[in-house]
């Protein structure tokens, strides 16, 4: 007897998801609020490591193409999903340069010393 399968709905997995996302955003934004430098300093870290993640699955992608070889038809799919987060990863830079003063503390440095070593 042969199982019948029912193709893959993606809809929990959206709405699960999307819940986690919203949950993240407010945790970020109550963050913010609370004690910003601590919670910049967990943006940027979180930042470069999707980012990170997305840049390696485009340069898997590039050296592909470059090498026009058969090998990369294997990983192009998750290359491809992953190289896709680059434009979602650009929006999310924004908060990082408008408060760059408070993710990066020689931006504008307050304390003579820093300001010394800036110079």
């Amino acid at each position: 007897m042969v199982a019948l399968r029912r193709p893959f709905d993606g809809r929990l997995t959206i709405a699960v998801a999307s819940l986690v996302g919203a949950l993240g955003a407010i945790g970020t934004v109550i963050g913010l609020a609370l004690e910003p430098r601590r919670a910049f300093a967990a943006y940027l870290a979180a930042w470069c490591t999707i980012a990170m993640i997305a840049v390696g699955g485009y340069c898997v992608l590039l050296v592909g193409y470059a090498a026009n070889a058969r090998w990369p038809a294997v990983a192009r799919r998750m290359g491809e999903a992953c190289a896709a987060a680059i434009p979602v990863l650009a929006l999310l830079f924004i908060p990082l340069l408008v408060w760059m003063d408070r993710v990066w503390p020689w931006v504008t440095p307050s304390s003579p010393a820093i300001a010394h070593a800036v110079e």
